[in-house]
């Protein structure tokens, strides 16, 4: 019986720690990507993940019901306290609304893989949301597949050629790539910014 306790704590996964870690290893780097078709490049774009940004993605504000969620002093601060472990998995667990952002915390652990195998792949540019029929507003759509399921990564302008993220999630239909705009993308480079401080 003990050895089946034991491996019940190895099978125990702290989902909100994958994530952070995985978005952690994703901020101090800046994504540029070469836009256009075989023939013409069209587009050169960079995009950038900041820390506040895991909070939407991950939606935690969601979790309303939750006093250290709803009563936090910033998300800057709401953000160091989940990187320090004050609040943790199971504490986020306890809020009635978790269950709408579990999925997506499974989802943030596998982006930088989305992002590593973003080269010679589509992207979508000038996202119609109407045609997807969301309320996401979005300049482009960054989607990957993996087996039956399809990880998308949306970006909004912030300023002239510089994006950030404004949602990420998986479905297991393509209904955001439908009758969309795709390029493909013909190079990828990524800058670490904490090379280049002095």
């Amino acid at each position: 019986m003990p050895w089946a306790i034991f491996a019940c704590k190895v099978i125990n996964v702290d989902v909100l720690r994958e994530a952070l870690d995985a978005y952690q290893s994703l901020c101090h780097k800046d994504y540029h990507l070469k836009i256009g078709s075989v023939h013409q490049e069209l587009l050169d774009i960079s995009f950038f993940f900041l820390p506040e940004h895991f909070l939407h993605l991950a939606g935690i504000g969601k979790l309303a019901d939750l006093a250290d969620i709803h009563n936090a002093k910033s998300k800057s601060n709401l953000y160091r306290r989940l990187l320090m472990g004050e609040i943790d998995y199971n504490y986020l667990q306890s809020s009635a609304f978790f269950p709408e952002i579990d999925r997506r915390l499974h989802d943030l652990a596998y982006l930088p893989r989305l992002l590593a195998a973003l080269k010679g792949g589509k992207v979508i540019i000038k996202f119609n949301s109407q045609l997807a029929g969301t309320r996401i507003i979005a300049d482009f759509l960054l989607y990957q597949r993996e087996q039956e399921i399809i990880y998308h990564l949306f970006l909004k302008g912030r300023q002239q050629g510089k994006y950030v993220p404004v949602s990420f999630f998986s479905r297991n239909t393509p209904k955001f790539l439908i009758r969309q705009t795709k390029l493909k993308i013909l190079d990828m480079y990524v800058v670490d910014k904490r090379i280049n401080m002095h």
